[in-house]
């Protein structure tokens, strides 16, 4: 005759039973991960990507050029006609205070053109640069133009920048007298690389 008898089980055992269980659970999936026996299925692998910064679109299109407004603005060129959900042709204006998009005016042409340099001016004007012929709604500009940000008034600068096939402006730097360097572009020539740059533009 077998008598049963009775087992203690202390309130202990009961408390670190199960912090017991998930290490086993643990000690078992490493093991088989160590092993090969078993590998995670493949979607719980996250692949590698950008993801959008506070949910804001950003443009639909390429930037060129970016330039800083002393008040901490942002002023971005390349080729595209969205920005932040508003329609801009080829250049915006985003505050990162507020990560709000505005066109400035008719922006920059339509079609096959786009903002390839910025420059910002002591006063606060933007130089921009790029391939086109229309800035602001106006014809005449030849590759170069002149925005006020606060009123958002674009003017002309000379007769703008022409000369060589299918010109355009790739760059621009500020003078210290105040001038505008525009350079067209850049040509390796042997082991060289030079660039075709016009006369200085009074800003």
């Amino acid at each position: 005759m077998i008598k049963a008898t009775s087992t203690n089980v202390s309130p202990r055992s009961e408390l670190f039973r199960p912090l017991l269980v998930v290490c086993h659970r643990v000690f078992i999936t490493l093991a088989l991960l160590l092993t090969g026996v078993w590998s995670p299925p493949a979607g719980a692998q996250c692949p590698p990507a950008w993801l959008p910064g506070q949910c804001l679109p950003g443009v639909d299109g390429p930037v060129y050029a970016l330039a800083v407004l002393p008040g901490g603005d942002v002023i971005v060129g390349g080729a595209f006609t969205i920005a932040g959900g508003v329609a801009a042709n080829n250049i915006a204006r985003y505050n990162p205070n507020t990560r709000v998009w505005s066109a400035l005016g008719s922006g920059i042409g339509f079609g096959s053109v786009n903002v390839k340099a910025l420059a910002v001016l002591p006063g606060g004007d933007v130089i921009v640069g790029g391939q086109f012929t229309a800035a602001g709604g106006v014809t005449g500009r030849n590759n170069i133009a002149r925005l006020n940000p606060t009123t958002g008034v674009w003017s002309a600068m000379g007769n703008g920048v022409n000369g060589l096939n299918s010109p355009r402006v790739s760059a621009l730097a500020v003078l210290p007298g105040g001038d505008v360097q525009p350079v067209q572009r850049f040509l390796v020539v042997g082991l060289s690389l030079r660039s075709h740059r016009d006369q200085p533009l009074s800003a």
